[in-house]
């Protein structure tokens, strides 16, 4: 139900009717009830460049390496925690990458 990525399905749960204060979220927790969640933010980082033939790599800029650069700052990031959720954690889940023609 999206649960990775775009929550679909809390989206339409979210849009029914009766509205409650609470929900109960049907998440594997070892059957345990859970009582918080980090939460998510999503980024999209997009790094443009300029193709060039591999045999003259000087005359294009590449898009991956400031790229790689944004990523090792991200995996630097000092993250915040709480105590009853833990650590905050970080995944770069998604890359991709489009070659366009010279």
């Amino acid at each position: 139900m999206g649960e990775e990525n775009g929550s679909d399905g809390a989206r339409v749960a979210a849009a029914l009717e009766p509205k409650g204060r609470f929900i109960v979220n049907g998440e594997p927790t070892e059957n345990r009830l859970s009582m918080g969640q980090k939460g998510s933010l999503k980024m999209v980082i997009e790094c443009e460049g300029r193709p060039a033939h591999s045999a003259y790599p000087q005359d294009g800029r590449s898009a991956i390496l400031p790229l790689l650069d944004a990523l090792d700052r991200l995996r630097n990031f000092k993250l915040p925690s709480d105590p009853m959720l833990g650590h905050g954690t970080l995944n770069i889940g998604v890359l991709e990458g489009e070659s366009r023609r010279m």
